[in-house]
């Protein structure tokens, strides 16, 4: 339990982060996952609705599972209306947000961080990743993996005395790729509201 954890010290900086903020449990319309929560609070419609019902989605051949896509919306996003009425929009790795959407603005898809090419050339054209793809490059470059994220960074989240139990290194290196996909998307929302106009940005850390 998080309380648990931060009343025995260690999880600092996770601490620190909620007592200088707000904090707080969200009830939310089923179903329970995070796509489809997401997706709601995009749409202002239940899932029954907008038709994003879980993180998954089947295969083409029906040979398996693969995450589920942006087309799986029948419902027009936030996003989308704000473009329709004039509005530049920037939507950054919002759950259930690939392929990237054609915005007026920049969209980085929320699985941009974790699964796009690491090397930028073979994927100048952005897609589907990243829109527009003119974007796309300076996006690219800005991209960091779990290996670039420093012990004093993920030692914050969990220490050393954590990482000597059964699953502590684990937990250790699911805290890197987290930190690696935070600060990634980070950088892409920085870029992205320091080179394109912009008139509300989206934001899904």
């Amino acid at each position: 339990e998080f309380n648990e954890l931060a009343a025995a010290g260690c999880i600092p900086y996770l601490r620190a982060l909620r007592e200088r903020g707000i904090a707080g449990r969200i009830r939310v319309p089923a179903p329970h996952n995070r796509s489809a929560v997401w997706t709601s609070l995009l749409t202002g419609v239940r899932a029954h609705r907008h038709g994003v019902l879980h993180d998954r989605q089947p295969r083409d051949d029906r040979l398996g599972v693969v995450p589920i896509a942006s087309t799986r919306c029948q419902a027009p996003r936030v996003g989308e209306l704000l473009c329709r009425a004039g509005l530049h929009v920037h939507q950054i790795g919002c759950p259930a947000s690939h392929p990237a959407a054609a915005l007026n603005g920049i969209v980085v898809s929320d699985r941009f961080a974790l699964e796009a090419p690491a090397d930028a050339a073979k994927a100048a054209s952005g897609r589907p990743w990243v829109h527009p793809p003119d974007a796309a490059r300076e996006i690219f470059l800005r991209r960091i993996g779990p290996a670039q994220i420093d012990e004093v960074a993920a030692g914050g989240l969990v220490p050393r005395e954590v990482r000597t139990l059964p699953d502590g290194e684990l937990l250790h290196q699911a805290c890197r790729v987290f930190l690696a996909e935070t600060e990634t998307l980070f950088r892409a929302a920085d870029l992205s509201l320091n080179v394109r106009p912009w008139d509300v940005t989206l934001v899904a850390l």
